[in-house]
């Protein structure tokens, strides 16, 4: 991308910068956001759900606020832009997170977990993963926190949590670098990030357990490094970290990884000739990538996209047609969106398309005058994001519509950026009136950023059912992981062998993959539709011959799944039955009548039948085993991996790469180097950590003198001090709230089925 470098007026009437100016607001804007978040979960779970949502929109548009205040001035030092920067990217992680900090509940996160704990228990590389046959061919994120969990010690959720926060934390800078690279100005790239948080997914989807979260903050990593090499008068190392951060990107996530290698080559082919030659590089590496990875395991891709791929046609043609297959602003169960909401949802649409044509028309003009085509495919691809809103009309292309703005907004907010640098004017008038006229303005940009980041928000993150947990609701994601839930998988790993086959709803399913290590089985096939199970009223030949057929050995029964259509579209698999039906009391408690169905399990509403009594032969699938530690050679490893760490070239590369760039690299190579490891059998665990302590003794190592930092001032002190025990309160109010489910109330139940049993 062609950089633009503009001079920058300093008025006359500008006050000096003051270095403290913006820490107080921002500092206690993160504190305040994290309390206000461990009190909106509490609400939600003690019975307020109205009230701890709209504690929960305070909790994520307090920091965002606060950060967005901070970047619209002009006067404010560069260190605490970029803190402004972390707060506005970091704190919607960190409030998703805290919606329960023990438990992974979005339904993609549980499909990830069952390839992280296969990993974790000694599978090798690839092993099959019932519920999302893709997830094992791209492992980035899995290695990356295999290695985290092991080499550190932490818990397995601990250990989750920091790779997301990771991942979110090289996300920002990178987009931060490469827009100020893009606009020559720090401020607009600050600004950048501002504007890409009011995406859709930002605070959702890209703040999950997900591959996405690791690939996309990779590509964007690579890109920026490349930016990075452009201006560099040792252009050779960026662009060898840039190979890094791609390949990790293309084993980590494929849809990320094939648009960033075209999104590479658009740019090698409008760059000039010396940045063509650089970027060409990265381009070619993407490309390569992609193709080494995919090309072995083409079939599987084609089988799992290609349907995707099918029923978004379809719906797109019924929805040209005029035949819309879904009702706006409700849920398949029937639950409405709240009146505000709809009403911020279309100022967030109309908001976004008109900025769109703005900044799209600007950089066309732009471009005329100079002749540059970066400028102009800039503006056409900030054009995208207005283009995603049609697709909210079919359920199929409406998912795709809203995962595609993770990379659409980016450069929407690349392009923003770029205007708002190049079109900033000084106001008419004496310095009264320009600073009236910039306070002005700076009030109206500040409120329609909030507005498009709220609506960003509720576009993003679903129905308010499921921004936090409560009671329990039918085929509703995080709503359906309740106690009752919790515990049948949990008793499921204590009981049930490893691999044992298993049927069950959305939710609970992936719980059986992951928790229970249980081999999941819900896909319907030529003849069998094992849905029947739950929807007939009786249990007939038919169904016995499905079972025996797919060699079902457990049946998961939620009979709560009677009380309302699924809030998720379907309650076991899409097509379950040709029109949608709501499932009966009768149909769900009709097994303890059938001769050789016996229940396992049961508590409340949950039971766990064991079909054996049907002659079904069950197999045991998937990986069952367990990985044994080698401390000796861990530690060995470990102080030779301090040794390489230590090598002289190691910090010049850092200084080539940057902070930015070496986090990403860094992050990259542990990815790459955990895939590596397990490639060839070997597992470090944390005994590896321990072994780098007695070389850091060992190794005399000479730093250059640095000169001392001045002392905090009192206020900031006291500012951080206070920040620090209000953000604790808010999370042990967190922790506090998700134990007593998730820990406590799971106990009580499966002590109770202990004793009944």
């Amino acid at each position: 991308m062609t950089t633009v470098v503009l001079p920058v007026r300093t008025p006359a009437h500008r006050a000096p910068r003051d270095p403290r100016s913006g820490v107080a607001p921002l500092t206690l804007g993160a504190a305040a956001s994290v309390l206000l978040a461990g009190l909106a979960v509490t609400a939600s779970r003690g019975g307020w759900y109205e009230a701890g949502v709209l504690t929960f929109f305070l909790a994520v548009l307090t920091p965002f606020a606060a950060g967005v205040s901070v970047l619209l001035r002009s006067e404010v030092s560069s260190r605490v832009r970029r803190w402004a920067v972390l707060t506005v990217g970091l704190l919607p992680t960190v409030v998703y997170r805290l919606t329960d900090p023990l438990l992974l509940t979005g339904f993609d996160e549980q499909l990830h977990l069952r390839t992280l704990v296969d990993l974790v228990q000694g599978a090798p590389l690839f092993s099959p993963n019932p519920l999302l046959a893709a997830s094992p061919r791209f492992p980035g994120l899995e290695l990356l926190t295999l290695a985290v969990h092991r080499a550190s010690g932490l818990p397995l959720m601990a250990a989750v949590t920091l790779v997301v926060l990771l991942c979110r934390l090289i996300l920002v800078l990178a987009l931060f670098r490469l827009a100020e690279h893009v606009t020559g100005d720090e401020r607009a790239g600050a600004l950048a990030v501002g504007v890409y948080a009011a995406s859709p997914q930002f605070y959702f989807f890209n703040s999950q357990f997900a591959y996405q979260t690791l690939a996309l903050s990779l590509a964007v990593s690579g890109g920026y490094l490349l930016a990075r090499a452009t201006r560099s008068a040792r252009p050779w190392m960026p662009v060898l970290g840039a190979v890094v951060c791609l390949a990790a990107t293309a084993i980590t996530h494929h849809l990320t990884s094939w648009i960033t290698a075209g999104a590479l080559l658009v740019w090698t082919a409008t760059a000039g000739r010396r940045d063509r030659r650089l970027v060409g590089i990265g381009a070619l590496a993407a490309v390569a990538a992609v193709v080494a990875q995919a090309v072995p395991i083409a079939g599987q891709l084609s089988g799992y996209l290609g349907p995707m791929v099918d029923s978004a046609v379809a719906q797109a043609g019924a929805l040209f047609g005029g035949s819309s297959q879904r009702t706006l602003f409700a849920d398949s169960a029937g639950a409405s969106t709240p009146v505000w909401e709809r009403l911020v949802l279309v100022a967030y649409a109309v908001l976004i398309t008109v900025a769109a044509v703005v900044i799209a028309l600007a950089l066309f003009r732009h471009a005329r005058r100079r002749g540059d085509a970066q400028l102009f495919v800039l503006g056409l691809l900030a054009l995208l994001p207005p283009a995603s809103f049609a697709g909210r009309f079919a359920p199929q292309i409406s998912e795709m519509c809203d995962r595609a703005t993770t990379f659409t907004f980016i450069p929407f907010a690349i392009a923003a950026a770029w205007v708002f640098r190049h079109g900033r004017l000084s106001a008419p008038g004496g310095a009264a009136g320009r600073t009236h006229a910039t306070l002005t303005r700076t009030g109206v940009t500040l409120l329609l950023t909030c507005l498009g980041y709220l609506g960003g928000l509720i576009l993003g993150s679903g129905p308010d059912w499921g921004r936090l947990p409560g009671s329990f609701l039918v085929v509703a994601d995080s709503r359906s992981l309740d106690a009752e839930t919790l515990a049948a998988a949990r008793w499921s790993a204590d009981h049930l062998a490893p691999g044992s086959t298993i049927m069950a709803d959305r939710m609970p399913a992936t719980l059986f993959a992951a928790t229970g290590r249980l081999w999941v089985d819900v896909a319907p096939r030529a003849g069998l539709e094992p849905a029947t199970f739950y929807f007939s009223e009786t249990w007939g030949a038919e169904q016995t011959r499905t079972a025996r057929a797919m060699g079902l050995r457990y049946l998961y029964v939620d009979t709560r799944l009677a009380e309302s259509l699924p809030h998720q579209q379907w309650y076991f698999y899409a097509g379950e039955t040709p029109q949608q039906r709501q499932l009966t009391a009768s149909a769900l408690t009709k097994f303890d009548g059938v001769d050789g169905i016996r229940a396992a399990y049961r508590h409340g509403p949950v039971s766990i039948y064991d079909l054996a009594g049907l002659g079904v032969v069950s197999q045991t699938r998937g990986w069952t085993g367990s990985a044994d530690p080698h401390p000796w050679r861990d530690l060995f490893l470990g102080a030779a991996l301090l040794l390489l760490l230590r090598w002289r070239a190691v910090p010049a590369m850092a200084r080539e790469l940057g902070p930015a760039g070496s986090l990403a690299v860094a992050t990259a190579l542990v990815a790459l180097g955990a895939g590596a490891a397990v490639a060839v059998g070997f597992r470090p665990g944390w005994w590896l950590t321990v072994g780098l302590l007695p070389a850091l003794l060992l190794i005399p190592v000479s730093r250059p003198a640095r000169r001392p930092r001045p002392a905090a001032h009192p206020s900031i002190v006291v500012t951080a001090v206070l920040a620090a025990l209000i953000a604790a309160g808010g999370v042990a109010l967190s922790v506090r709230s998700a134990w007593s489910v998730d820990v406590t109330r799971v106990d009580r139940i499966i002590a109770a089925v202990r004793e009944s049993g």
